[in-house]
């Protein structure tokens, strides 16, 4: 059954097994996989089937770091969550991410990936993937690298699958899943000594409040909000729900795309091209990018990372990255830096501005700004390393339910740096070796200077409620449960220690299916 809040009276009292708080990705893959139980399940969601202005709003906030975040615009609030606009790339993260990292501050997960494997499986069918097919090595068209510098890289290519239109028949259907809409989280209520989670009380923008009680509840809402519904919940402990040694909110990660350098390839084949588009044995597409190997980011002692080749070298003036930065700017309510600079470039440079709303309508990759077709703009995705001052945290504005905004406070560091200077010197190394091409850097990589050039952020939120078996270094266990709360979980890549490379969706939604079957057996 599918019904909204604003069709409820006032003070309603709705009453479940369990409550998950969110339908994006996490939240849906969670009910899904229970509704076939005898547990009564209820989804409360802050927005509507479609987007609404007055909604999407509410994830406005403040950006407060070195780099500039623009917090509505990086997440969509309705159901399927930013399923409804992600772009489909999907790869398990490496064994090596799970593990501690001596040169990687802060490394380390309470699980392997050996754990993990059987969820990445399941995984796959629910984002209307292949096989669990990610061995680059075995597939023709891709260059052999000397292992101790490089290493080929796979993803799996999602329709991209809209979990909010995918499963909406399926759970409607189910007799018992209740998923309520327009049911924005106000606060976490616990009992007098924190220790187990009562209720959580919601709202609509029009007006109707409730309270949802359960046996068990989930926090699906993701890498921002998460945080920010535990900040806010100060009924009990003034400093929230499971911040007793001030984890929750720091350790904000993204995964930053920064063009770095250019290669003029050589040779009659265009060996660049057969990393986009390939056919994987048993089905599906996929493409492949480059990456130091293990054995080159312990021996340099820097972060995971890939590398991707591009037609033509990025333009950070480009119109369609001129029009990114003032649609994220005036999604926060405010103008973009040098306005009238911005509108020129996207005045001036037209074709570029439909060149690449055309490919992202497509789901298509594109590099803005073509300078020279003869080029490929080199790209480095890298990791960033988990830093408690990167941070959410509750701002002093509020938004239109009267809640405190959540205020972020993003940073990159000389890790990220210098492993983007390595990245690309072990590529023009081995592209040297081979006689595939040369390699020229940006400025930019080696200045002295700690300003990064973003031209695209990911839009992947995590870290801010970090798994960890000490409460003192985390925010849940490795079950996914909030320290010191017996009955509250988080859902998402909000719970990720460090974020490797790999887009978050795959491998949430394996933790995801994992807290299921745990949910599964601790509610009967």
């Amino acid at each position: 059954m599918i019904e909204s809040l604003r069709d409820h009276a006032d003070g309603a009292v709705l009453d479940a097994d369990l409550c998950i708080l969110g339908a994006g990705a996490a939240g849906i893959a969670i009910a899904r996989e229970l509704r076939s139980t005898p547990l009564r399940v209820l989804v409360a969601e802050g927005g509507g089937l479609d987007g609404d202005p007055g909604s999407q709003a509410l994830y406005e906030g403040e950006s407060a770091g070195a780099l500039d975040y623009a917090l509505a615009a990086t997440r969509m609030r309705f159901f399927g969550g930013s399923t409804n606009c992600w772009t489909g790339f999907c790869t398990p993260l490496d064994p090596s991410d799970f593990e501690t990292r001596e040169w990687v501050p802060e490394s380390g997960w309470p699980l392997d990936r050996a754990t993990l494997e059987p969820f990445y499986r399941r995984a796959q069918p629910l984002l209307d993937l292949g096989p669990f097919f990610y061995d680059a090595d075995r597939l023709p068209g891709l260059r052999a690298f000397l292992p101790e510098k490089l290493r080929n890289t796979l993803w799996q290519h999602s329709p991209p699958t809209r979990f909010g239109a995918r499963y909406r028949d399926e759970l409607a259907g189910a007799p018992r899943v209740r998923v309520l809409l327009h049911a924005n989280v106000t606060e976490i209520v616990t009992g007098a000594d924190g220790r187990r989670a009562t209720e959580v009380r919601v709202r609509s923008l029009e007006g109707p409040g409730a309270r949802l009680r359960a046996r068990a509840f989930v926090l699906a809402t993701g890498g921002i909000e998460n945080p920010r519904l535990l900040l806010l919940s100060r009924g009990v402990d003034p400093r929230g729900i499971g911040n007793r040694h001030d984890r929750v909110g720091r350790y904000f990660m993204e995964h930053a795309v920064v063009p770095a350098a250019a290669v003029t390839p050589a040779g009659p084949d265009d060996w660049p091209g057969a990393y986009r588009r390939l056919a994987l044995p048993g089905g599906g597409a996929a493409s492949a990018a480059i990456g130091p190997s293990l054995a080159a980011q312990r021996a340099h002692r820097i972060l995971n990372a890939v590398v991707t080749l591009a037609p033509g070298r990025v333009d950070l003036d480009a119109g369609y990255l001129a029009l990114g930065r003032i649609r994220r700017a005036l999604a926060e309510g405010a103008l973009p830096d040098e306005p009238g600079t911005e509108i020129r470039r996207v005045l001036t440079d037209i074709d570029d501005v439909a060149r690449g709303l055309w490919a992202k309508l497509r789901d298509e990759p594109y590099a803005p700004g073509v300078e020279d077709a003869e080029l490929r703009g080199v790209s480095v995705h890298v990791e960033q390393a988990p830093d408690p001052e990167s941070r959410v945290s509750l701002s002093g504005e509020r938004d239109a339910l009267g809640l405190p905004r959540a205020r972020l406070s993003w940073r990159l560091g000389e890790r990220e740096r210098e492993t983007v200077r390595v990245a690309t010197r072990l590529l023009a190394e081995e592209l040297g070796r081979l006689g595939l091409g040369r390699l020229r850097r940006d400025e930019w990589v080696d200045a002295e200077t700690l300003e990064w050039p973003i031209a695209l952020v990911k839009c992947h939120h995590m870290g801010t409620t970090r798994m960890a078996s000490d409460p003192r270094r985390g925010v849940v266990d490795a079950d996914c449960r909030v320290h010191g709360v017996e009955n509250l979980y988080v859902a998402g890549s909000s719970v990720f220690p460090t974020s490797g490379f790999a887009n978050p969706t795959l491998t949430l939604v394996a933790l995801a299916l994992r807290l299921a079957d745990h949910l599964k057996a601790k509610l009967g």
